[in-house]
């Protein structure tokens, strides 16, 4: 996938929650992709996909773009971290 589509793919999904579907069928490539992938592939796959999504999440919340994640992006991160395992 090409990374900028990643990108607006997770800032629309921390600012307007995902129809079920398209989080499950992301949960789903993400599954499937990872057991073609080596240990290190996975590893780094994660962290770049996490990262940016901690990142969204980040600019997104407080005031001027400094603060906390809320509850319900944690929620979001927790939930695509999960589709690594």
């Amino acid at each position: 996938m090409n990374r900028n589509v990643d990108l607006n793919i997770l800032a629309a999904w921390l600012n307007e929650k995902p129809a079920p579907a398209l989080l499950e069928a992301w949960e789903h490539y993400i599954k499937a992709l990872c057991c073609r992938l080596s240990a290190d592939e996975r590893r780094s796959l994660k962290e770049e996909v996490l990262t940016d999504a901690r990142n969204i999440a980040q600019a997104a919340g407080g005031f001027l773009g400094f603060g906390k994640i809320s509850d319900e992006e944690q929620n979001m991160l927790a939930r695509l971290e999960a589709a690594f395992r």
